[in-house]
This record gives C-alpha cells, sequence and structure tokens, in this order.
C-alpha cells in the first residue's frame, strides 16, 4: 500500500466522518427544536393551571369569574388532548405508556371536577333542580 492510497482513505474517512456529524447534528437541532416547542406548551399550560387553581378556591359565584376559569380549564384539557394523541403516535411510545397513560386519566378526572364544578356554578340549572325536586320530601 502506498503513501498516497493511505493519504486518500484518511481523507475519505475524514469526509465521511464530517458528513456523518453534520447530519447527527441536523437530526440532534431538529429534536431540540421539538422539545423546546413543546416545553413552551407545558410552561404556558403550568401557568393556565396554576391561574386555574389560585381562581377556583375564592369563587364568589360570580358568573364571569366562573365562565373564566372553565374556559381556561377547557383549553387546557384540550391542549393536553392533543399533547397525549402526539405522543402516542411516537417511536418512543412504548417507553413511557405507563406515565401517558396516567397523564390521561389525570386528564379524564380533571375534566370530570370541571363539569361537577359548571354544574354547581349554574343558576338556571340549580334552579331548574330545586323546582323539580320542591314538591318531593324524604321521610324514613
Amino acid at each position: 500500500m502506498t503513501t498516497e492510497c493511505i493519504i486518500q482513505d484518511i481523507e475519505l474517512v475524514r469526509t465521511e466522518t464530517s458528513k456523518t456529524l453534520e447530519s447527527y447534528e441536523s437530526t440532534l437541532n431538529v429534536i431540540l427544536d421539538v422539545m423546546n416547542r413543546y416545553k413552551g406548551i407545558f410552561d404556558d399550560l403550568k401557568v393556565r393551571l396554576e391561574k386555574v387553581n389560585s381562581q377556583i378556591g375564592n369563587v364568589t359565584g360570580n358568573d364571569n369569574q366562573v365562565d373564566e376559569i372553565i374556559s381556561i380549564s377547557k383549553e387546557s384539557i384540550g391542549i393536553l388532548r392533543r399533547l397525549i394523541g402526539i405522543a402516542k403516535r411516537s417511536r418512543l411510545y412504548s417507553g413511557y405508556k405507563t406515565s401517558l397513560h396516567e397523564l390521561s386519566l389525570t386528564v379524564d378526572d380533571f375534566e370530570e371536577h370541571i363539569s361537577d364544578f359548571k354544574f354547581r356554578h349554574d343558576t338556571r340549572s340549580q334552579s331548574r333542580i330545586n323546582e323539580i325536586l320542591s314538591g318531593f320530601s324524604l321521610s324514613l
């Protein structure tokens, strides 16, 4: 093997190594961009849910306040459901399937609690139920 052949082989290895590194770097940049985008979504969700949490304990019966809590909650639930759907389509789904299932159950519970909250603060519905039940009495 001549020195010239060794030099050519070294150049070929150097070129291929550079191409491979550029490819990996490009892929890694795409992954980091996606992670940053989802981190932003989760940061926004955190702020929304903290707002709901702080407001829900101080509800005074104000319809605007109740409507805002319900609106923020429904938007947050929609975002969470979309994120869960995206995660389920991921190649990595099997690695976090259990955690994602727990998150899904938690979102279901949150949605149920918000429905109950909405019903408890819907004065028209409460009045209607009171009208229906006004003629009944429970005796033991």
